[in-house]
């Protein structure tokens, strides 16, 4: 049987040493039968025993299959391989580069450069594509650079230069970026990408991981090291961040300032360069910058603490606030409790209280919605250590500006309705008798009677347990009357069903003299309806 045939049935159906001897001599069958029928032959059984091998997990036959490509890439007619040389050091590779270049002067290489072009480097491009494992990563990387020397037009050599960029990407496994390192190397040992082209392709990513790395690793150091090592290169960075870390930096500032913070690591030293560089980027011309930095506000504000607070950090609050992003103004005024607390209740009460009020005043219901969220844990910080007539006359605006919202809430946008429900229910803590039954009891009836059937339940439900927590009797007796009025006697199913609704929530929130004389007699009423 002819030697190009017998190696392909090989190839195809022999055992492994068999197909492992056959890829180590294919190069020298080639040549002594060279032909483009045969090229096509050897070329469709090296893809087949690669799908199988790669199937099977097989490193010796993956192995094998790139060195076999990358010596028909570097054959002779007179069977020599002149191989092209890895990146080394400088004088080592410029030796071997001299050395392969003189000896590809006098050699007649077996394929054409058009055939390498053509033929070999798809093939070689999709086994690297789909290559993960770092036991292949050198032979497959070895197996690209014999190509290079050899490739026909700019095309293809941009393809080895995607591959190359995609395989560096740090999601990949290790075997990926080590293909990449490889590759990379020769290509700008090779002048095909300039060390600026590397840099901005690739080892950006790098150093962002880097800073990452560096960053979730800072606790694990000494203390001496911290000082003395990392916090003069964090600095650094901070004075004059590039332009490749200003998005991780901003959506890390938080982590970094807090961790200093934690560790004491966080000096006096180093506040007017976190401040500086903060203000920087929460002021940059990217919204999603900014919006990294509104969600940091806290954590900038517990490390800083609230001493370094006004005016600095109180006018980028402003600027976050009054930003024309609606997604960072929501972002910030969800962490304005946050704030608040940190700051504790007098500087409080003097930077955020107005802020408070003037967020109701956002076109958006949604970043209103969010401040009213975080009511229960907002108005107790302000509210600390005032008289009663400047706590009431705050709360009451607050109030009014909750009813004023769900005025220009659209109906059917119930979750924000059930979130403004779920802070409701807390309002019993910090509001007074009179302006329950007033203001919040009033606005539940109203949720009860428009909003959507979820947001009608569980009003029912937040009505019941704020009606029990209001110390004035009277007024929790016109609720009650209201809810039998309206409910109990409704000529709608849907209210008689509602008032049914508020009495089994009753059942758990009074006495049962209680429940059966004020809610079960008036539900069994409803037998004869």
């Amino acid at each position: 049987m002819p030697e190009v045939p017998r190696a392909d049935l090989l190839l195809r159906t022999g055992l492994k040493q068999q197909k492992l001897s056959v890829l180590v001599s294919l190069p020298k069958v080639l040549a002594a039968t060279n032909s483009k029928e045969n090229l096509v032959t050897i070329l469709d059984a090296i893809k087949h025993v690669w799908k199988k091998g790669e199937a099977e997990n097989d490193v010796d036959i993956i192995n094998e299959v790139f060195t076999c490509l990358q010596n028909l890439a570097s054959i002779t007619c007179d069977g020599k391989i002149i191989t092209y040389p890895m990146t080394s050091l400088f004088e080592e590779f410029d030796a071997m580069m001299r050395q392969y270049h003189e000896e590809k002067i006098t050699a007649v290489f077996l394929l054409t450069d058009d055939q390498v072009t053509k033929q070999l480097l798809p093939l070689v491009l999709e086994f690297v594509h789909e290559l993960q494992v770092k036991d292949h990563a050198e032979v497959a990387s070895h197996c690209v650079a014999a190509m290079i020397p050899r490739l026909s037009g700019s095309l293809k050599k941009t393809q080895i230069i995607r591959i190359g960029i995609e395989k560096g990407d740090v999601s990949q496994g290790a075997g990926s970026r080590l293909i990449c390192c490889l590759i990379l190397g020769v290509l700008t040992a090779s002048t095909l990408l300039s060390e600026q082209d590397i840099d901005g392709l690739f080892f950006q990513k790098v150093k962002v991981m880097a800073f990452q790395t560096l960053l979730s690793l800072y606790d694990y150091f000494p203390p001496r090291d911290r000082r003395d090592v990392i916090l003069p290169v964090v600095a650094e960075i901070l004075e004059h961040p590039p332009s490749y870390l200003i998005s991780p930096l901003a959506r890390l500032f938080g982590r970094l300032a807090f961790k200093l913070f934690t560790l004491g690591d966080f000096t006096s030293d180093h506040i007017a360069t976190f401040q500086a560089c903060y203000t920087a980027l929460s002021r940059s011309d990217s919204p999603d910058v900014r919006l990294d930095c509104a969600r940091n506000l806290p954590a900038v504000v517990q490390a800083f603490g609230p001493a370094q607070y006004s005016p600095h950090l109180d006018d980028l609050l402003q600027a976050f606030t009054q930003d024309t992003s609606e997604p960072i103004r929501r972002s910030v005024v969800s962490g304005l409790h946050e704030v608040a607390a940190l700051l504790g209740p007098q500087r409080a009460q003097r930077y955020l209280k107005a802020t408070s009020l003037a967020v109701f005043k956002d076109e958006s219901p949604t970043v209103q919605g969010h401040l009213i969220a975080c009511l229960p844990s907002f108005v107790p910080t302000i509210c600390t250590g005032v008289d009663d007539d400047t706590k009431n006359t705050y709360i009451d605006a607050m109030l009014k500006a909750i009813l004023h919202h769900h005025t220009i809430l659209a109906a059917g946008r119930w979750r924000e309705q059930m979130a403004v429900l779920d802070a409701l229910r807390h309002f019993p803590t910090f509001v007074s008798s009179t302006q329950l039954f007033e203001r919040v009891c009033p606005l539940l009836f109203e949720l009860m009677n428009a909003g959507a059937r979820p947001v009608q339940v569980e009003a029912a439900r937040v009505l019941v347990a704020v009606n029990r927590d209001n110390k004035i009797t009277a007024n929790r007796v016109n609720v009650l009357l209201r809810l039998r009025k309206e409910y109990a006697l409704g000529k709608n199913f849907w209210q008689r069903t509602l008032y049914l609704d508020a009495c089994n929530f009753a059942c758990d929130c009074y006495s049962h003299q209680y429940f059966r004389t004020n809610y079960l007699d008036p539900a069994i009423d409803l037998l004869e309806v």
